[in-house]
């Protein structure tokens, strides 16, 4: 609940995150095969609760089991059940020409560039647009030479670029995130006490403006990000992206999938800033206006808060459960 308190006074924020958040050391928790705590109330993000928000996936790389199939039963489902509306699109153009729909943009990088009739600068110029327009920005890329289109965006938005082809398939465990395989805590760590790395992975160099959250087992960054600011919203990039896919019963991962995307959206912010809980933002941050689709916010189960409520003032009234 402290941790909570740290995020946001607005007790609106309990219709969005569960009071665990940023929380992953809870002895009373029931814990699943990977010793990480049970059940939904543990993630970041409540189910349903983000009905109006859209996330689009750039999906490049279509080998392997990784098919648009496989995307929206694994990864796709697990947003759903958080209530986003998932569009998969798997060309460049299509991707940049659906950015404007968007309120959190996954770019999954592939091998080679998929599409000639956009080219890596108009994909650089509209990934950059959409950032600093306040929205959040997903980068998941793999091995050698599976990171093209994020190498493509990540120079100009943070001046990072990805190279190398290490081994994985560690779990990595909570603790210093710039140590071996270690990962810090975040609220992208909510409820996570242990995360499966990936089979193969990149790493930044340089790493630019990204800040880094784990360390892999071969030490080396696999998972990072950049805060939001008057710049431009938040950014993760991750190193392996064949755990969404291939590996996706496995430690934590898709309780870091709903998470990463919940953050990225950056709820807490918008109630920071008194900002309007809409999508799209279209905006940037500073001016604190979005035009869009309205959000539901009658998720059932959730306190009803009155704008100038505190988080302890509804924790204190029996609300919810601390």
């Amino acid at each position: 609940m402290r941790n909570l308190r740290s995020i946001t006074a607005s007790a609106r924020i309990l219709q969005y995150y569960n009071v665990y958040a940023g929380v992953a050391d809870l002895p009373a928790a029931e814990l699943d095969k990977y010793k990480n705590p049970k059940g939904p109330k543990y993630d970041l993000g409540k189910d349903g609760a983000f009905r109006g928000f859209r996330v689009l996936i750039g999906h490049f790389y279509l080998g392997e089991g990784q098919t648009e199939d496989e995307l929206r039963a694994k990864p796709g489902a697990a947003l759903e059940g958080k209530g986003f509306t998932v569009r998969v699109v798997h060309s460049e153009r299509a991707f940049v020409d659906a950015l404007d729909d968007a309120d959190v943009a996954w770019l999954m990088s592939a091998h080679e560039w998929v599409d000639p009739a956009c080219t890596p600068e108009e994909l650089a110029a509209a990934v950059s647009q959409f950032h600093k327009s306040g929205r959040g920005v997903a980068i998941f890329a793999d091995n050698d030479p599976f990171y093209v289109q994020a190498n493509a965006v990540l120079q100009s938005m943070c001046g990072a670029r990805l190279v190398g082809d290490t081994p994985g398939e560690g779990v990595l465990e909570r603790g210093d995130g710039s140590r071996r395989k270690r990962f810090g805590s975040h609220l992208v760590t909510s409820g996570l006490s242990f995360l499966y790395e990936g089979m193969t992975l990149a790493y930044p160099k340089p790493l630019g403006t990204l800040q880094v959250l784990a360390t892999s087992s071969d030490y080396n960054p696999v998972i990072c990000f950049m805060d939001g600011s008057s710049d431009g919203g938040r950014v993760l990039v991750d190193c392996a992206f064949t755990k969404l896919f291939l590996e996706w019963d496995s430690a934590g991962t898709a309780r870091y999938v709903t998470n990463l995307t919940v953050w990225l959206l950056g709820i807490d912010e918008r109630l920071n800033r008194g900002a309007s809980l809409q999508g799209v933002y279209l905006t940037p941050p500073s001016m604190g206006s979005k035009i869009g689709a309205a959000v539901d916010e009658t998720n059932e189960g959730t306190p009803d808060a009155e704008p100038d409520e505190s988080v302890d003032e509804v924790v204190a009234d029996g609300s919810v459960d601390a």
